[in-house]
């Protein structure tokens, strides 16, 4: 398979897993597979604030600006879901970040006295194996290991969705299953043990 880049060999790996995120299905291509992923951007804004120390969630069907988390001195207000075709190529939309904040403000009146102190756009790669609604609201936030021996292909696994907060055991559960397809059986998972940095 040839993606990309100027390295000039070939290699011939006994497996391969696409963890691409939310690039997963233009990689599939490449394996002549079809993934099909629902990318949404999301903005989330810090405000500074030491006083809040428990995560607040509207109790409603859900829709931007309907979360706020303490983090050490601030919160964080979040999110919007808007469809992006690419998730390198997408606009940011300032009319987001005043919606979001207009809904934290609802729902902490006092955050509006606090200082801004960054705003950040990401894309979530949502796996859709469902015909969904066309924010993505809809479409799960799990994730899915799966084993492309369907398609044909023997040695080739996709870890799809999932969520900063299900990364290390969405890495654990594709890294058994690469395991158990090698026949590896006397090593187990230690990244529990490992703090991240």
């Amino acid at each position: 398979v040839y993606i990309g880049g100027n390295a000039d060999m070939t290699v011939r790996p006994k497996m391969v897993v696409n963890a691409t995120g939310a690039w997963a299905e233009k990689l599939s291509k490449a394996f002549e597979i079809t993934i099909s992923m629902k990318p949404t951007r999301g903005v989330m804004i810090a405000v500074e604030n030491s006083m809040l120390d428990v995560v607040i969630n509207r109790c409603r069907p859900s829709e931007d600006g309907d979360i706020i988390v303490p983090h050490e001195d601030e919160v964080v207000l979040g999110t919007t879901s808007v469809p992006v075709d690419s998730p390198e190529d997408f606009e940011t939309d300032f009319e987001e970040v005043e919606t979001v904040l207009s809904q934290g403000y609802k729902m902490i009146p006092a955050l509006e006295n606090d200082s801004v102190v960054r705003k950040w756009w990401g894309v979530r790669p949502l796996y859709d194996d469902t015909s969904s609604d066309s924010s993505g609201r809809d479409v799960t936030r799990g994730y899915t290991v799966m084993n492309h021996e369907i398609d044909g292909l023997s040695n080739v696994l996709s870890v799809l969705g999932g969520k900063l907060t299900t990364y290390r055991l969405m890495a654990e559960e594709a890294s058994d299953e690469v395991c158990d397809l090698l026949g590896v059986e006397d090593a187990e998972c230690e990244t529990h043990n490992t703090p991240m940095r």
